[in-house]
Order: structure tokens, then sequence, then C-alpha cells
């Protein structure tokens, strides 16, 4: 089974440096080739990683245009796959994003009005315990978060999310102790509402 998942990822990994050669010659369907291969996870990352819809739509059109810009600066040699690379052009846009909306004024956020139909019990509880660990997850630090959402939601090796991050193995690993151990305490105290 292992051996089967490397080549798996041994496969991906060809097809991603397939493509972002193709797109360093400007390449329009490679292009659209790779968007659809990773739009759906590179979402993911950025509204893990800044908890607002709208960030997270405009960190990946933005992640996307730097990857139609930049892909000849890829460099194989360097160690990260694509998939890193542009978590890590995704992950440094997050970062930014958080700098500017610190230095805007804070306006009043209008909640969207929920959905009033009627859900079974198990789909109102599943939305609970998502909301207060989303809650948990958003308050941790940035980097601690950062870990957690490479390492947890998007399956990164710790190994990858060191490069992503621009850190080492170890930094992660205790990124990853510490932001469980927040995550754990700020979660039994919440156990009531679970």
């Amino acid at each position: 089974m292992y051996i089967e998942k490397t080549k798996a990822s041994e496969n991906n990994n060809a097809i991603d440096e397939e493509l972002i050669g193709l797109i360093a010659n400007k390449d329009k369907q490679a292009f659209d080739d790779l968007i659809s291969r990773h739009i759906g996870t590179l979402y993911s990352v950025a509204y893990r990683m800044r908890f607002d819809k709208h960030d997270a739509e405009d960190i990946v059109q933005e992640t996307m245009m730097r990857v139609w810009q930049r892909a000849e600066t890829w460099d194989r040699e360097a160690g990260a796959s694509v998939r890193t690379w542009m978590y890590a052009i995704a992950h440094n846009l997050c970062i930014d994003f958080k700098r500017r909306a610190a230095k805007k004024p804070h306006l009043e956020l209008v909640q969207e009005p929920t959905d009033k139909s009627p859900s079974a019990d198990e789909l109102v509880q599943e939305k609970q315990v998502e909301k207060i660990v989303g809650n948990s997850v958003a308050q941790l630090p940035d980097n601690q978060r950062a870990a957690i959402v490479l390492c947890h939601y998007q399956k990164l090796s710790n190994k990858e999310a060191a490069e992503v991050m621009n850190t080492s193995v170890k930094a992660v690993e205790s990124l990853l102790v510490r932001a469980k151990k927040a995550l754990y305490g700020n979660l039994y105290q919440k156990r009531s509402l679970l």
C-alpha cells in the first residue's frame, strides 16, 4: 500500500513538473490543467488560514496569478515539489493578507443569514463541532495554525510543511505539539458545548 501511494505521489509530482515547465513557456492549457488539479486544496489552505471566504478566494486567485507569472522560478533542484511551492506562495499571501487587514480600520462584519431549513440532529452536531474546532484553530498563533492546516487538514508531511513555512522540520514538529496542546486545552474548556 505504501509503495502504491509513493508511486502515485511521484506520478502526480511528475505531472505537476511537466505542467509547470509548459506554464513557464506560457502554455494556457497547462495552466488550466494545473489549476484544476490544485485549486481545491489551495482554497482549503487559504480558508483555514484566514477563515474568510472572500480572502481565501482572493488568495487563491493571487496564488495562481503568481504561478503563471513566476513558473520559470520553480526549481526542481531546490527540493520543493510544485505542490509545496504553490502552498508556500499561498501561505505567504495569507500572512500578507493578515498584515494588511491589521492596518485597515475594523468594521463590524455582517453575518450571512443562516439556512433555516430543518436538518438532521447529526448534521447540526457536526456543524457545531466543526465551528468550535474552527474557532479554536483560528485562535492559534499564525505559525501554529499554519502547521496544523498544512499537516492535518492538507496532509502534508512535516518536511513539506517545513518547506512551505520556510523553517526546519523540528520547528514544525514543535509548532504542532504546541498547537495540539493549545487546541486540547481550549476544546477541553468547551467540552460542554460539544
